[in-house]
């Protein structure tokens, strides 16, 4: 008789509470306390801001990128990019003065770099006229270009970031001082109760969509076997909202 795999061994029929079942619910208690805490005015901003500090700094670091370009920073960024270039081809070829000129040349340093394919066809795409790639030091230095301008603008994303994430945390000082005040402090503090729970509701379905890719390691059969006797926790698993929304049931 075959053994029965962890898949199957979660249908069984639940049982009592085991120590999933209490996972499940420390995870929504702790969110649903943080959330008591934090009031639901301040979860929502928090939410909020984050999502704009986001959107702002993409849109706003090419801008800021623009600007840098034409400074001292610029200049050292790719002063430190075109040293390590250099010791790289010197260690990666043993006679430089031997590569191809022109595209080819970048593609062939490019190619010994471990970097994303992403990052790599973008310099690739923006090299100048192969007619400034004639000899190594042409190659090499746009290259340098390149990797500059992306060391530049990740900076600068980074830098907005953190600078808009003070402003709002500056605002947000004040509006948690309105939050506290007697005509909002109830419904605040019961509305960031359940938001907090609702969030943990929704990292024990990821928590359990993630565990979805172990369900045929036998090293996770005991795993599958306490959710499948369990009393809370079988039903987070075997009806996942997150599979169900990426792996729509089949209807006759």
């Amino acid at each position: 008789m075959m053994d029965e795999s962890p898949a199957n061994k979660t249908r069984k029929a639940v049982g009592g509470m085991n120590w999933s079942d209490f996972v499940v619910i420390g995870i929504i208690g702790a969110f649903a306390v943080m959330g008591l805490f934090k009031g639901f005015i301040m979860s929502v901003y928090r939410l909020v801001s984050f999502v704009v500090c986001v959107y702002l700094s993409i849109k706003l670091s090419p801008v800021l990128v623009r600007i840098l370009e034409k400074t001292a920073v610029f200049d050292v960024i790719k002063s430190m990019i075109v040293r390590n270039l250099e010791a790289w081809s010197k260690s990666a070829f043993s006679s430089p003065t031997v590569l191809p000129t022109g595209t080819a040349g970048a593609e062939t340093i490019l190619g010994t770099m471990p970097m994303p394919d992403a990052f790599r066809n973008s310099i690739l795409n923006n090299l100048p006229s192969p007619s400034e790639l004639i000899d190594i030091n042409g190659i090499v230095n746009a290259i340098g270009d390149g990797l500059a301008n992306m060391v530049l603008s990740v900076l600068c994303l980074i830098l907005l970031y953190i600078v808009l994430q003070l402003i709002f945390a500056f605002l947000g000082m004040l509006l948690r001082q309105i939050a506290e005040l007697p005509v909002f402090k109830q419904v605040n503090k019961i509305g960031g109760l359940l938001l907090g729970a609702l969030q943990g509701f929704l990292v024990v379905y990821i928590l359990f969509a993630i565990l979805t890719l172990f369900n045929s390691n036998p090293a996770f059969a005991p795993v599958f076997e306490q959710l499948g006797s369990s009393m809370l926790a079988s039903g987070f698993y075997e009806n996942n909202i997150i599979i169900n929304f990426l792996f729509p049931p089949i209807t006759a």
